[in-house]
């Protein structure tokens, strides 16, 4: 079983807990499509500052009080958050999560507490080889506040890219964590990788993009070579801004891109790489009025299975790109950003991370939900939040 890898930003206040009940909310009446009802009260709804599926049915949540995992699809949720993080409200703590089947977790975090010999909060890397029951950490040199994008081809083997630009490598499953030296690992790739994202199909062989490149590497990151990605449709437009490599098999794998000219595709490959081709997705970069640009978030649950969306632009695709369907979201909440996290793990079953919750006065709030859905849409429920 392969990997999964995912780079967030989340804020979180941690309490300690153990395994929650949980409840759903009765699944809405329809007032038109995907109605969705809310409580009156905030804490009855499960507050998602972030989420990610795992693997399967397996799924992360983290809001105001905890982290959580459910390896049922949402059905009931387990207080996971590592001793580490518990304390003062920490803000911005997890900088990155990744996972090798359902039992081997990793989170990056900043603000840890006793990560040093003084007991001075600082950067970690938290380690979970049973679910999330129990951590340990692992400090990482010369990375004090880094954003962390993982990758692992086994229980024990992996790497990790911080947006310092440096890369990590581990083959212990995170026990210790080595900084790859200067004369080899320290390339114009791994230099240029701030905000960047790597993904490794065995001990050789990985990917790495750095926002506007891709490298690829056949000797385990020791030395990177830059793949060119050529200009799309008539117009020839480069890519700009390319999303995180994501590989199938060793041969199978997708990178989403932004182009010049603001359209999303998706390059594939079927060739290990060596050869790339591309599908159109139906989102285009759009422009906000302070004059910055927002890129299309993408997420890939098969082979033929992804999402893509921008502000309440929701498409999910089961023919690898080829035919796109829109998701049509809940009434929603909030000036700007009133998605934060969106994806489908089939056509039909997916998961939002929305501002759906409105003031009580009637005006905008930006009250995070975590909303699911098991009819590609039409109706919503939101989450309850766990008992801690």
């Amino acid at each position: 079983m392969r990997k999964r890898l995912y780079l967030i930003a989340v804020t979180l206040v941690a309490i300690t807990g153990g395994v929650g009940s949980y409840a759903t909310m009765p699944v809405p009446e329809a007032v038109g499509p995907s109605a969705v009802r809310l409580s009156n009260s905030y804490s009855d709804d499960f507050v998602a500052l972030s989420f990610s599926p795992i693997v399967g049915e397996d799924l992360w949540a983290g809001n105001g009080l905890a982290i959580y995992r459910s390896n049922d699809g949402g059905r009931r949720w387990t207080n996971i958050t590592p001793s580490n993080l518990i304390g003062d409200d920490p803000t911005v703590r997890l900088t990155g999560f990744g996972s090798y089947g359902s039992s081997r977790l990793w989170f990056s975090a900043t603000q840890a507490e006793n990560v040093t010999p003084q007991h001075l909060r600082g950067f970690a890397i938290e380690h979970s080889a049973n679910g999330g029951r129990n951590w340990s950490w692992t400090g990482v040199p010369s990375c004090s506040s880094c954003s962390m994008s993982f990758s692992f081809v086994s229980a024990a083997r992996g790497w990790a890219l911080g947006s310092n630009g440096n890369l990590y490598e581990t083959a212990d499953g995170g026990t210790r964590w080595t900084l790859q030296p200067a004369t080899t690992g320290a390339t114009a790739a791994t230099a240029r990788a701030t905000f960047g994202a790597i993904d490794f199909v065995d001990a050789s062989r990985g990917w790495l993009s750095t926002g506007r490149q891709l490298y690829e590497t056949s000797d385990g990151g020791r030395s990177w070579s830059r793949v060119e990605l050529s200009p799309v449709g008539r117009s020839m437009s480069p890519p700009v801004h390319l999303g995180s490599p994501r590989f199938f098999s060793s041969d199978s794998g997708i990178l989403p891109a932004t182009l010049s000219d603001g359209r999303a595709v998706v390059f594939v490959t079927s060739d290990a790489g060596r050869s790339w081709s591309y599908r159109n997705a139906p989102i285009a970069m759009g422009e906000r009025s302070q004059g910055w640009w927002t890129i299309p978030s993408f997420y890939a649950s098969s082979p033929t299975v992804w999402t893509i969306s921008a502000d309440t632009q929701l498409f999910v695709t089961g023919t690898a790109g080829r035919t796109w369907s829109r998701i049509t979201p809940p009434t929603l909440y909030g000036k700007s950003d009133p998605v934060w996290g969106f994806a489908m793990l089939t056509t039909s079953i997916g998961w939002l991370d929305a501002a759906a919750t409105p003031c009580g006065d009637g005006g905008e709030c930006a009250v995070p939900v975590l909303l699911s859905t098991t009819d590609a849409g039409r109706t919503w429920q939101a989450i309850r939040q766990p008992e801690a």
